[in-house]
């Protein structure tokens, strides 16, 4: 008689659905920057946000700048 480990499987597929819930939540949140970041859009705008990503390290800022980065190609 086959037995199956049904708490190990829950445990499993909680583990997974956090994991997917924590990547709709990401994805949600990058196109939230992107609609925001679609703004700057003229170099003064573009000037004083790059001055303020310069401010932080390449870490805390990387996201926001393949966001912007992103928007700016679509724009041009």
């Amino acid at each position: 008689m086959l037995r199956l480990n049904t708490g190990v499987m829950n445990t499993t597929w909680e583990s997974v659905s956090q994991h997917l819930q924590a990547r709709r939540e990401a994805r949600a949140a990058r196109k939230q920057l992107e609609r925001e970041l679609a703004g700057y859009t003229s170099p003064s705008d573009l000037a004083d946000l790059y001055a303020v990503l310069d401010r932080g390290t390449d870490l805390e800022t990387a996201q926001v700048r393949e966001v912007l980065n992103r928007v700016r190609s679509r724009a041009a």
